[in-house]
């Protein structure tokens, strides 16, 4: 009997064994496809992939190299989670048919995407003025939007992101759950949560002829150095102090509301001023009720919206009250951007046209290296040798940078006593 239960144990061992390695197998199958399928637009590299025993794909130093914009995104580590190790197994099958397991989890840490200037150029093309760009740039001199151009002149040469994101199916109902979080490096971060209804089949095989809606929105989006950067970029545009410049474009966006008949109240200008403020934090919360049909949104004054969406908000962890009187969506299309630029322009002739703000590599002491894993650095060897990446390892002999190199990533060693000059870019 003893001898049937060790063999027993040993069979099952055996046989996890064998598909935990066809699981691996499988996934690095995966990605050559995954790589192959998309090779014309594309090149794919990565330092290494597992599957883990909980149905964890884990796949470090991700590189992917754009051929016709000639751009290199890359990533620490890409982690995607299911809720079985089979469902891992069949990566490539989920990314063909655009399906998911019941439950999923994507994470990403630090993925950094270069402005390069063609590639701030391409994406300014494709974005074009809009109302609200067009609102958030008023009282900043000459600047006609605030888009992807004015990210990149407030000093931000890498879009660097770390996020993580749950999605859960009810197979019952149909629903659909999803949260998670962004962190933009120096800008923002983004915390959100949803439930959207009759998006799946129901399991049962009931029909559901409802349409999909959204049940229930939260979401907290916190300043982490954005509001800093672009109201001293702003106020440099507009040659007053930063305080002054903030006064002047709440100023001016209330006039540019009135000039259209909504009204800002008192509440409303105070909640603005103080978003502008660095380190704010906002939250929205709503739970739209039954009769609420998106396609009616535009004819809801706030009021209304506040109701029928049970629609909360706060500033700095305190409710926001009435903003507007008069709103109405339909309003801010006959908002005119162009007169106000035209008026404006005429005393502009002393303001800055280049942005002085710009990060630049800073000297740190050779006794705080260990400060600063996880950065951009700059290091010079006593030859005169210079290595720019991210550090990434340190100990008492040597440190480890990695740098992109044609396409790739390279781990490169430097023994830390020929050390003479290390810098930190910020």
């Amino acid at each position: 009997m003893f001898r049937l239960l060790i063999r027993t144990i040993i069979f099952i061992i055996a046989i996890g064994l064998s598909l935990f390695i066809g699981v691996q197998w499988k996934l690095d199958q995966d990605l050559e496809k995954i790589s192959e399928r998309w090779r014309n637009t594309i090149e794919l590299t990565y330092q290494n992939a597992r599957v883990t025993v909980s149905g964890d794909v884990v796949v470090n130093g991700v590189g992917v190299y754009f051929k016709k914009q000639d751009i290199y995104v890359s990533a620490d580590v890409v982690k995607y989670s299911t809720d079985s190790v089979l469902d891992a197994a069949f990566l490539y099958n989920h990314s063909r048919s655009k399906a998911l397991p019941r439950q999923s989890n994507l994470s990403v840490n630090n993925l950094v995407i270069p402005l390069t200037p063609s590639l701030v150029e391409l994406l300014n093309q494709k974005q074009p003025p809009s109302i609200w760009t067009g609102l958030l740039a008023t009282a900043c001199g000459k600047v006609r939007k605030f888009g992807v151009a004015q990210y990149f002149s407030l000093g931000y040469d890498n879009a660097s992101f770390s996020g993580d994101l749950n999605i859960e199916q009810e197979p019952m109902s149909g629903n659909l759950l999803a949260s998670g979080w962004v962190d933009i490096e120096n800008t923002a971060l983004i915390e959100y949560r949803f439930n959207a209804a009759n998006v799946y089949t129901i399991e049962d095989g009931t029909n559901n002829t409802s349409p999909a809606s959204l049940d229930a929105i939260e979401l907290n989006i916190e300043d982490r150095g954005f509001n800093a950067r672009r109201n001293e970029f702003c106020s440099l545009k507009q040659t007053v102090e930063t305080e002054e410049f903030i006064t002047q474009h709440v100023e001016q966006v209330k006039k540019l509301f009135s000039s259209v008949g909504i009204k800002m109240l008192p509440s409303g200008r105070r909640a603005y001023t103080e978003l502008m403020q660095p380190a704010t934090k906002l939250g929205l919360s709503a739970l739209p009720s039954a009769s609420f049909s998106i396609s009616d949104f535009g004819f809801y004054d706030e009021k209304e919206l506040r109701s029928i969406l049970n629609l909360e908000l706060s500033l700095n962890n305190r409710p926001v009250n009435a903003i507007f009187e008069g709103w109405a969506l339909d309003k801010l299309e006959q908002i005119n951007l162009n007169q106000y630029y035209q008026d404006d322009e005429s005393g502009l002739a002393k303001r800055f046209e280049t942005i002085v703000i710009k990060r630049s590599y800073q000297p740190e002491p050779l006794d705080k290296i260990d400060d600063f894993i996880g950065q951009s650095v700059k290091i010079i060897r006593q030859d005169g040798r210079e290595y720019i990446g991210k550090l990434i390892e340190s100990d008492q002999s040597r440190l480890k940078i990695s740098i992109p190199l044609n396409g790739g990533i390279v781990q490169v060693p430097v023994i830390r006593a020929q050390v003479t000059e290390f810098y930190v870019y910020r």
